[in-house]
């Protein structure tokens, strides 16, 4: 049942009275209000899985239902598995936990590193350079092929559950075309540090919903072309990330305010987009038009000074416009703040730390050891979902 099919089936002749809406800022998720009620029921489709959120296990059951009456189904029942991630979960605080353990698991016995010693952080401070061989172009590359796939594995992890890896893979990505032994090595020191953390989850919860976020920049510190590399987090409430992303920007910044002040657009567009998308969902924050912007935490006072102030035209009159994109919509969607640099989780996104640091802001991510003693999910603990 691929989305295509289910698309043109969410509708009327799947409920003639009130069809699922399917949503403009996510194409997969679908949306419907139970008529004479405020009852929200969603269904979330990739491909041919399929995630159905309501308010009680009636609504539930009803769902599946007319689903089995279009479709040939398999129900799975509630969810403890999905594209890879196990989903566990504590009714008693009402969280979350989202891992990859036997993916990890997987990917250590494939690259025979399976009883390595475990590493405090999944990248040291050693700058990697090109690599640089007589006859590269002529002689082939051994380590190549192990190399990109090493690399390949680690992104489906570093995209789902585990931003702190996130600056490591970047970081290795840039060598997949002629890899040295020494990026071998640096990648499969990625491998021992999750050997080391693979009964780590990524916690979300559900305390508010409150979107926030972090925005960080690293200046000129890659070797190569000194381009710097820009980094953001986004949360809502006070559990671990939503979103998390990184990239290279595209120029090179004069100093650490102009390379802060240019990561702000790459920033800002995510949390437009989440509020968008939030308000869709009807979440009820979100549909006042008036609503408080989403706070940037930034900790780079000269580039909040800068943004709030565009009047410091000397400052950045050879900045592209594009850079400037933010200015429409400072103290509307976005509020930026101050956060000192030992604070800033970003920071884990623009640069390897040392373990201090890095553990400190892997805690910020809630990405935290797994407590065993956590009653698994069975039918008699099921509390939170009522019947009706």
């Amino acid at each position: 049942m691929p989305l295509k099919a289910l698309a043109s089936h969410l509708g009327p002749s799947f409920d003639s009275e009130r069809p699922y809406t399917r949503l403009a800022k996510d194409n997969a998720v679908y949306i419907r209000t139970l008529p004479g009620s405020d009852s929200l029921q969603y269904i979330s489709v990739y491909v041919d899985d399929l995630l159905i959120f309501a308010k009680t296990k009636s609504e539930i059951s009803s769902i599946k239902a007319s689903l089995h009456n279009e479709f040939n189904m398999t129900d799975l029942a509630e969810v403890n598995h999905y594209l890879g991630m196990r989903v566990r979960r504590d009714y008693s605080q009402h969280v979350i936990y989202l891992d990859q353990e036997s993916y990890v698991n997987d990917i250590l016995e494939r690259f025979g590193v399976q009883d390595c010693k475990p590493v405090n952080t999944p990248m040291d401070q050693t700058k990697l350079e090109p690599y640089k061989v007589e006859n590269a172009k002529t002689s082939p590359n051994p380590q190549e092929g192990e190399y990109r796939e090493i690399v390949g594995s680690l992104m489906y992890l570093m995209i789902c559950t585990c931003p702190d890896i996130a600056v490591a893979v970047s970081m290795l990505s840039r060598f997949a075309s002629n890899p040295s032994p020494q990026h071998l090595q640096a990648a499969k020191r990625v491998l021992c540090y999750l050997w080391g953390t693979s009964n780590y989850s990524l916690c979300i919860g559900r305390n508010n919903v409150t979107l926030h976020g972090y925005s960080d920049a690293d200046w000129g510190n890659n070797i190569i072309d000194r381009q710097s590399i820009t980094g953001y987090l986004f949360y809502i409430g006070n559990a671990g990330p939503v979103t998390w992303a990184l990239k290279r920007q595209p120029t090179v910044a004069l100093s650490s305010t102009e390379s802060e002040y240019m990561a702000l657009p790459f920033a800002t567009q995510e949390p437009i987009w989440l509020c968008s998308l939030l308000q869709e969902l009807q979440i009820p924050k979100y549909l006042d038009e008036n609503a408080r912007p989403t706070t940037i935490y930034k900790d780079n006072q000269s580039c909040i000074s800068l943004a709030m102030n565009p009047m410091h035209h000397a400052r950045t009159k050879h900045i592209d416009i594009q850079h400037h994109f933010f200015c429409d919509h400072i103290d509307k969607e976005i509020h930026l703040e101050y956060l000192p640099t030992a604070e800033m989780v970003a920071d884990s996104l623009t640069k390897p730390l040392l373990a201090p640091a890095f553990e400190y802001h892997r805690e910020s991510m809630c990405i935290k050891h797994y407590d065993n003693t956590i009653t698994p999910m069975t039918k008699a603990s099921m509390t939170e979902l009522p019947n009706e």
